[in-house]
């Protein structure tokens, strides 16, 4: 069990009446972070429960409109030894449904505090395998969108560990105290090995007799809701998929504006670090990886030519060739050329990448205006031109031979972008401090004066708005990893709506 999980319900244990409710098969893999803990408080109880929360500094985030429901609240916690999320899905009220709906509300909040059992092996107190099992059935049933086609597939092994552990008797008298008169028909389906098409419709009915009069929204209104998620889904798979725009699909914190970047030279782990940040988040929050560098990761037409232009080149290279060469790739080849058209063509591309950097900043910005959390991979400077994604065109360039205008035209222009650029300065700013020496290791390819220059660029480039800190790039990686994600966390807690 994680700590903070073990500190919470320590602390619940003593004067908050919760249960956790459901999947009890699994609660040991909840409590370590690997799956939700779906935990049921009495109502009276919600201020202290939430107290207690807070004490543990998780978060309250918000779902989304598709999975949000009156009484339900979402918790994420952050345990600090092994860097794990938890999720906590608050229940003040036990419903369920179809997908989307949730239009059922069970009655039974009263039997599930009144002969919850303390799990020995967790401390945690969970709902009687009676209780649950009577609530799973109905679960199955009303969550179903078919109702002639419901069978226990993916529950067969959760019906199994409930009926491994109840006790007949007890199942019987919850039955009747539960559903009523119905309740001794409920009971003799229910404990059989195997359900048959007539068990399934007797159980349907018996089910929606019981549980009508507690239904939150009509058929009409659940046929509405239900297919407009279902469009929404699927046309921002589409957006996704064809303008590379995010959208909202996880729990996102409200207000906060979060944007996370990561800096450092060649070889610093840059890229891993926040591809791992972006997964770690993505498990519940709502998170986007931004690549703001020209690199290898953007193709288009021009920079294909250069490449062709300057491998041509390359064959009868001369020393008035190398006057006008653009920065090595990561690959060690060179766009390098002296035509006034390969110089034009290279402004150009250079131009496009400052203006693609800002078009990604503004859709960051925008993203986690909304609640999601935008992570940088890299981040343009204005600082240092002629390297580490500053403007070039005029170090390149111009100061070598001046007068020709498109070139002049592209470097102002390159120059504007990257300095709106600067008006969106990140939340939180991670720089990998590591030596020229090491970075090399790494990646013997590169050029050596270029890496100790940008190593030195590392330390003095300054984000006034942002919040700074210098990782050692050189120790264990997983403890880089949860270095970062503490002061992450600290950062989501600072930034929390009160």
């Amino acid at each position: 069990m994680l700590q903070i999980c073990k500190l919470l319900f320590e602390l619940w244990n003593k004067d908050v009446r919760y249960c956790h409710w459901k999947s009890n098969e699994h609660l040991i893999e909840g409590l370590q972070g690997t799956t939700d803990l779906d935990v049921f408080v009495l109502p009276e109880d919600r201020s202290l429960a939430e107290k207690k929360l807070k004490q543990c500094k998780y978060i309250k985030f918000t779902p989304q409109d598709s999975s949000r429901y009156p009484m339900v609240d979402e918790w994420i916690g952050f345990d600090e030894s092994t860097g794990k999320l938890v999720h906590v899905h608050l229940h003040y009220r036990i419903i369920t449904g179809t997908k989307f709906c949730k239009e059922y509300v069970f009655p039974m909040d009263k039997m599930m505090i009144d002969y919850r059992i303390l799990d020995p092996e967790t401390n945690v107190f969970i709902a009687a395998p009676e209780v649950e099992l009577i609530v799973l059935f109905s679960r199955i049933v009303l969550k179903s969108r078919n109702k002639s086609t419901i069978t226990t597939m993916g529950y067969d092994a959760e019906i199994s560990y409930l009926k491994q552990r109840v006790d007949i008797n007890k199942l019987k008298v919850f039955c009747d105290s539960a559903i009523g008169k119905e309740g001794s028909l409920y009971y003799d389906i229910i404990i059989k090995d195997v359900l048959n098409k007539h068990d399934w419709t007797t159980l349907v009915g018996i089910i929606h007799r019981w549980l009508d009069k507690y239904r939150t929204k009509s058929r009409l209104q659940c046929f509405f809701r239900t297919n407009f998620y279902w469009s929404k889904f699927y046309s921002d798979l589409v957006l996704n998929r064809l303008f590379h725009t995010p959208t909202l699909s996880k729990k996102t914190l409200p207000g906060a504006h979060i944007s996370i970047c990561f800096l450092g030279q060649d070889g610093s782990g840059k890229s891993t670090l926040s591809m791992n940040v972006e997964k770690w988040l993505r498990w519940k929050i709502e998170a986007h990886r931004f690549y703001l560098g020209s690199g290898e990761h953007f193709h288009s037409p021009i920079k294909w030519m250069l490449r062709k232009i300057s491998s041509a080149k390359n064959k009868n290279n001369t020393s008035q060739d190398k006057q006008h060469s653009l920065p090595e790739t990561k690959t060690g080849r060179k766009f390098g050329f002296s035509s006034w058209i390969g110089m034009m063509l290279a402004s150009y591309e250079l131009k496009n990448i400052a203006k693609r950097a800002l078009k990604e900043i503004k859709k960051a910005y925008s993203y986690s205006g909304k609640g999601g959390v935008s992570i940088y991979d890299r981040f343009p400077q204005i600082q240092f031109p002629g390297i580490y994604d500053g403007p070039k065109i005029r170090k390149i360039y111009i100061e070598k031979d001046k007068g020709n205008w498109f070139v002049e035209r592209m470097a102002k222009l390159e120059e504007q972008y990257l300095l709106r650029v600067q008006q969106y300065q990140p939340t939180l700013v991670f720089k990998l401090m590591l030596s020229p020496e090491e970075s090399i290791s790494r990646k013997p390819f590169e050029n050596f004066e270029q890496v100790r220059e940008k190593h030195e660029i590392t330390k003095q480039i300054s984000f006034p708005q942002s919040e700074v800190y210098e990782i050692d790039a050189t120790q264990d990686y997983e403890q880089e990893l949860l270095i970062v994600k503490r002061n992450i966390w600290e950062c989501f807690l600072k930034n929390q709506l009160s």
